[in-house]
């Protein structure tokens, strides 16, 4: 009896709390404002009026109860007390080192202008024998961003809110966001970015932990919000010129030379791999100029067929001019695909069938021709596009790969994997030659089909437009997290046999 009495109490307790759940859900559904959405409904089509539309057309019929129901969403956080988000989630747990949530994205409404802006958070604290769980700095971070806001003022709720509630021995909040407000109106500025901050406790009494997790924030992934590629690196390292145009980056600088090994496929001088033959690392290349490395291979050869130095070719004595090379980054927002696909961890284990937004960024280095350019920007924007159209929409299937059987019937791919078979249209399906679908593969396989590198002939497209280094960077979630790179340069290659592939 005291069991059936216990189930019934743990049962009544269920109901109850999934009751609340129901209840805190339909608080926002239009049912239980209809008063107050009136008001607001009411107040839209006088708008419409003023404006000189016609609330009763059919494409504005539905308009002011939508804009209703989303104001209501795009400020529930009135709505919405901070006791209640965290939900007791915060532990006791001995650890005093820094925690930190970067790349928290976030929407609000500016309360001058009621138009949206956005952008990502980072939040870090010390804790002082309490941690509270990672989620709940997202949720808090929804709480004060879901009203009617400033950023100045946001910054601060959420780093005084975790002060207050965790008694950390400091807490810090860092905000990047694009204001629609200056953007749309006003000065038209849709590339200025707002940053604020607020410093608690250590964070602002402690130099080293304020630029310990500044420069947390400063490593934190580019995204395309703000379209910082391979030029914005160079720029706050190395102190490189930059000349931006279009979404075209073009770097000339004199103190990138590691950084370009790393890039373009060769390596840093304190490298302990070794050259093979006579290597030029791109860096020194940019440096120093195509001519002196034609000049080093032409000594270099001469020297290895023991033919006179004194032959016809230098005879005449004529100089080889010193050239410029230069490396365009290309990083449009329409250069992305959306794709679905699994990872297969074992010949057991794999993911479910998801999707993901591929972004793509490549970076072409070569000599700067006689009209100041590399090649036509267009060309290279037109070869990524080109790619990225093939795999658009589709499902990507790794062909390679050893724990799965691929077979055609009909209009249909079927996958076997651990017994279990899986079947996709045939028409959407793109079968890769890759080992498994990562962004290591994907960007293998991108990367030697912007080179257009082939088996049969010895010439490439990359040699066709004089192109002597490529590196292709993908995302698999917009631009907004990791980025995996691979690179090519005409001296190293991919580094990887072509027969894998």
């Amino acid at each position: 009896m005291q069991a059936l009495s216990l189930i019934g109490r743990n049962a009544r307790s269920v109901m109850a709390l999934r009751s609340r759940r129901i209840a805190a859900a339909r608080w926002f559904s239009a049912a239980n404002h209809d008063g107050q959405n009136k008001q607001i409904e009411d107040a839209m089509r006088t708008i419409l009026s003023e404006l000189g539309e016609d609330p009763s057309r059919e494409g504005l019929l539905k308009t002011p109860s939508r804009y209703a129901k989303a104001m209501r969403f795009f400020t529930q956080g009135y709505q919405q007390d901070l006791d209640t988000v965290l939900n007791k989630a915060i532990f006791t747990e001995d650890s005093d080192e820094m925690v930190m949530l970067r790349n928290i994205e976030l929407f609000s409404m500016c309360e001058h202008h009621l138009v949206p802006f956005h952008g990502r958070a980072h939040i870090a604290y010390l804790p002082r024998g309490k941690v509270v769980g990672l989620s709940k700095l997202v949720r808090v971070t929804e709480l004060y961003s879901r009203r009617l806001q400033v950023q100045e003022r946001l910054t601060k709720q959420i780093a005084t809110a975790l002060q207050e509630k965790l008694e950390p021995h400091g807490v810090g909040v860092v905000i990047e966001c694009v204001h629609l407000c200056m953007a749309m109106r006003g000065v038209q500025k849709p590339h200025s970015t707002t940053v604020t901050s607020c410093m608690l406790g250590d964070f602002r009494t402690d130099a080293r932990t304020r630029n310990e997790f500044l420069h947390l924030v400063r490593s934190a992934p580019f995204t395309h919000m703000t379209g910082m590629g391979v030029s914005e690196q160079i720029s706050q390292t190395q102190s490189a010129r930059i000349f931006e145009s279009d979404g075209v980056h073009v770097e000339r600088t004199q103190k990138a030379t590691e950084f370009y090994d790393t890039l373009l496929g060769g390596h840093s001088p304190n490298s302990l791999r070794p050259a093979s033959g006579n290597h030029r690392s791109m860096g020194n290349a940019l440096i120093m100029g195509a001519g002196d490395y034609e000049k080093d291979n032409s000594e270099s050869t001469s020297s290895s067929s023991g033919e006179d130095s004194g032959s016809a070719s230098t005879a005449k004595g004529s100089p080889q001019r010193s050239q410029h090379f230069s490396t365009i980054e290309i990083g449009k927002d329409d250069m992305m695909f959306n794709a679905a696909h699994f990872t297969v961890f074992s010949a057991q284990e794999r993911e479910s069938l998801h999707g993901h937004t591929h972004a793509v960024r490549v970076a072409f280095t070569g000599p700067v021709g006689e009209d100041g350019m590399v090649e036509n920007y267009q060309v290279f924007k037109k070869r990524v596009r080109e790619l990225c159209d093939k795999w658009d929409e589709t499902y990507l299937v790794p062909g390679h790969c050893r724990h799965l059987n691929i077979r055609e019937e009909g209009e249909r791919v079927v996958i076997e994997h651990n017994g279990v078979a899986q079947d996709l249209p045939k028409n959407d399906c793109r079968i890769i030659p890759v080992r498994n679908v990562t962004l290591e593969e994907l960007s293998m396989l991108f990367l030697r089909l912007v080179v257009g590198e082939s088996e049969v002939s010895k010439s490439s497209w990359a040699d066709e437009k004089n192109i002597v280094a490529v590196s292709v960077k993908i995302s698999s979630d917009g631009g907004r997290g990791q980025w995996a790179t691979t690179s090519w340069s005409k001296q190293q290659g991919f580094g990887v046999p072509l027969s894998l592939f």
